[in-house]
C-alpha cells in the first residue's frame, strides 16, 4: 500500500476518534443563566449586599463603582471600583467616602464561566433606613437622625412613599407640632441634606450662602430614594431666628429644596405664614 493511500485512510479515522474522546458525556459546563437578585442595606461605614441564590452557581462575583454605567466588563477603568470574587451573602464592604454614592451588580459564576449581570442598585452610605416601618433616615455623616416626610405626611412602608398633604403653616404652629424627642433643623442641618444632581461629580454641597446651592439639578434637591415626597411648594422651617433692622419682631429662616439655598425669611409670629417642617433629632 502506498503511503497516499494510508494517509487517506488515517485521516478520516483521527477525525472520529477526536469527536468522540474527551467530551466528558455532554460537551461540559454551561455559565449560570439566572443572574442573582442582590439588595443593598446600611452598614457601619458602607453597606451590606445581600443576593438571591442561582441554583447552577458555585460562586458569586460583586463589583462596585462610582460610576452609574457600571458592568462587569468595564469596571476595571472606572473610578473608587472593586471587584470581590467568590463573595458570600451578605457581603459587608467598607468605604472611604460616605457622601460618594455607589453602584454595585453581581453575577453567579460556576466553570462555565460567569452569568448575565444581576439588576444594578444604588446606595448612599451616609443615610441608614431606621424605625420600625423605615419611616426614619440616620445620616451617619452628621450624627443626624431624620422624619423621611414632612409634617403632615405618613410613612407608607409598603408602596415606599409618604402619604398625605405636606401641612404649610405658620411657624409657631410648626414648632408646636415638633414630635416628643424631634425639632427643627438648624439652617446648617438643613442644608446638610441637599443634593445636587447638576455637579459632575454629583455632590452634597452643605451650607453655601444665599445662593441657590443646586440651580439646574432635578428638583427636589435630596436623595429621593431617602427623602421621597419632599416639597417643591414650600419652603422649610428652620430653627434660626434673628431680628432684621427694619423690624422689631423676630424671623426665622428657611430653607428651599427646589434649587437647595435660602428660602424667605418670614416673621416667626404672623399667622398668615405658609411653610413645611422636616424632624430631626441626635441620635448616638
Amino acid at each position: 500500500m502506498s503511503l497516499k493511500t494510508k494517509l487517506l485512510i488515517s485521516i478520516p479515522l483521527v477525525f472520529i476518534l477526536t469527536a468522540c474522546g474527551g467530551g466528558g458525556g455532554g460537551g461540559g459546563v454551561s455559565a449560570p443563566v439566572d443572574s442573582p437578585l442582590i439588595e443593598v442595606t446600611s452598614s457601619v461605614n458602607g453597606f451590606q449586599v445581600t443576593w438571591s441564590s442561582v441554583q447552577t452557581a458555585t460562586s458569586y462575583n460583586l463589583y462596585s463603582a462610582s460610576d452609574p454605567e457600571l458592568t462587569p466588563d468595564n469596571w476595571a477603568a472606572m473610578t473608587d471600583t472593586s471587584m470581590h470574587i467568590d463573595a458570600t451573602s451578605p457581603f459587608t464592604k467598607i468605604v472611604d467616602n460616605l457622601f460618594e454614592e455607589y453602584f454595585i451588580v453581581a453575577t453567579a459564576v460556576n466553570d462555565g464561566g460567569e452569568s448575565p449581570a444581576s439588576n444594578k442598585v444604588s446606595f448612599f452610605p451616609r443615610y441608614e433606613i431606621t424605625g420600625v416601618s423605615n419611616q426614619y433616615v440616620r445620616d451617619h455623616a452628621t450624627g443626624l437622625e431624620w422624619h423621611r416626610c414632612s409634617n403632615g405626611q405618613d410613612w407608607n412602608n409598603t408602596q415606599n412613599r409618604c402619604d398625605g398633604e405636606v401641612k404649610r403653616q405658620s411657624a409657631t404652629n410648626n414648632s408646636s407640632d415638633a414630635p416628643s424627642g424631634w425639632r427643627l433643623p438648624s439652617v446648617n442641618e438643613a442644608m446638610s441634606i441637599a443634593y445636587c444632581d447638576s455637579r459632575d461629580p454629583k455632590v452634597f454641597p452643605g451650607t453655601t450662602g444665599s445662593s441657590p446651592a443646586c440651580r439646574f439639578s432635578s428638583a427636589p434637591v435630596v436623595v429621593t430614594s431617602v427623602f421621597t415626597d419632599i416639597s417643591i411648594v414650600s419652603a422649610y422651617q428652620t430653627s434660626d431666628l434673628f431680628t432684621p433692622t427694619y423690624d422689631s419682631q423676630p424671623y426665622v429662616k428657611t430653607i428651599a429644596y427646589k434649587e437647595g439655598g435660602y428660602g424667605i425669611s418670614v416673621p416667626y409670629n404672623n399667622p398668615g405664614v405658609s411653610i413645611a417642617a422636616l424632624w430631626v433629632r441626635d441620635f448616638e
